[in-house]
């Protein structure tokens, strides 16, 4: 009967029992709680140290705030606290002290211990329905942004023909993404369409009587459209980051719309300012008919320069802005032919002759491109809150200019500096 009974081979129960084990082990990570934690990131590249942690820990102990733990992780400090009370007061605290350049983020903070996490064993990702948090639904302008590329081809088409020696009476966009263009005669006519074909093949070209007319390809179209909601995508993926969500979803939603699912956050406010911050591009020269070292020590800059930041060095750069971010249409990064990493730039036209003018003039020379960014920072005074502005200027990139530039042009990646060619 006993030999009955025991009908499997032992290796047989003890896999089971080991699976089951496995499973435990790996299942016990959601019975650990989350507790209420401030999160401390570094903003426009400011770096997150021990020295940033033992400032935060002293803060919180001279506003007699309790927590019960503090660590340095992944350049990020992350403190604990037992309730959301202490949180909130500790938010403000660790703001204060630290400043602007520090953000400072509510979150929520697992306890699973390390050396569940060490073997891989990580609670389970919850999500909206069963964590809470915040969604967004942003609508990306993608219309107005296909009018300003089709504005600014037309105006690059107009440059190209005078550049040709091809003569044209006038030139037009319409609102359905065409652009028209006049001659007075056959030859230039047959001339413009044999360069158009040739030149701008993302569209289509007709000729009838004296005009020439090229409509935008539904494939081209298309694709500006998505690569106009990818930029949109991975800026608002880089804002995102500055919350640390881990399980943050971002992801296009109908043609024109991005959708943001932010789980477990807490402060709806700031994760609203950081998604809704307004920022920009400045191109302007670099100053180089001045002494730097003397400019630094004399503490003073000529009249038409301003000193910038560069990798943690002083930068001198003409006040003169020869290109404004809203001329950007599009920015795209990518590799070029001899394997650098570049970023191609198309321009909306607006601004255009003076970027032209100005880089054809300084050909050999360094040029600046400085990222600005407005952010807006809720405080309550005398109980009522007030929404402060304050604009942030650092320098990106220095690119050594390597021809005139026009409607198009590439910013190329180099060791040591950066090559702008058209």
């Amino acid at each position: 009967m006993a030999a009955l009974m025991n009908r499997y081979p032992l290796w047989k129960y003890l896999l089971i029992a080991l699976v089951i084990i496995a499973a435990f082990v790996y299942a016990a990570p959601n019975l650990y709680p989350q507790y209420p934690a401030v999160q401390i990131m570094g903003a426009n590249a400011t770096v997150v140290n021990d020295d940033v942690l033992a400032k935060a820990k002293s803060a919180l102990d001279q506003a007699n705030l309790k927590y019960t733990g503090a660590q340095l992780q992944d350049q990020r400090i992350l403190v604990r606290f037992n309730s959301t009370d202490e949180q909130f007061k500790a938010k403000e605290v660790i703001q204060d002290a630290l400043g602007d350049n520090y953000l400072v983020a509510l979150n929520l903070a697992d306890a699973t211990p390390g050396w569940l996490k060490g073997i891989g064993a990580m609670p389970m990702k919850l999500g909206l329905d069963l964590r809470g948090g915040v969604h967004f639904l942003l609508q990306v302008d993608v219309d107005s942004v296909m009018q300003q590329r089709v504005e600014g081809d037309s105006r690059g088409i107009g440059q190209a023909l005078r550049d040709e020696h091809i003569r044209y009476t006038g030139i037009t966009r319409k609102a359905n993404n065409q652009v028209i263009l006049q001659f007075n005669n056959k030859d230039a006519l047959d001339a413009a369409y044999s360069f158009v074909m040739r030149r701008y093949n993302e569209f289509t070209w007709q000729k009838q009587d004296s005009t020439l007319t090229g409509s935008l390809l539904p494939q081209a179209l298309y694709n500006a459209k998505q690569e106009t909601l990818e930029q949109a995508m991975n800026t608002l993926r880089n804002r995102v980051n500055e919350l640390g969500v881990s399980e943050a979803v971002v992801q296009q939603q109908g043609d024109n719309r991005v959708s943001i699912d932010l789980p477990g956050v807490q402060d709806t406010a700031e994760a609203k300012n950081i998604i809704d911050k307004t920022a920009t591009l400045e191109f302007r020269m670099v100053d180089v008919d001045h002494d730097m070292r003397l400019a630094t020590t004399e503490g003073m800059a000529p009249a038409d320069s301003h000193f910038f930041t560069y990798h943690h060095q002083p930068i001198l750069l003409k006040n003169d802005v020869i290109l404004r971010g809203s001329s950007v249409v599009t920015a795209t990064s990518g590799f070029g032919e001899d394997g650098r990493p570049n970023v191609a730039v198309r321009l909306s036209g607006a601004g255009e002759s003076k970027f032209t003018r100005t880089t054809a003039e300084n050909i050999g020379k360094p040029m600046a491109v400085v990222y600005i960014e407005v952010k807006s920072t809720p405080k309550m005074v005398n109980g009522k809150q007030e929404i402060s502005y304050q604009t942030t200027r650092d320098v990106i990139s220095v690119a050594t200019i390597q021809s005139a530039l026009g409607n198009s042009f590439q910013i190329t990646g180099l060791s040591s500096a950066n090559e702008a060619r058209k």
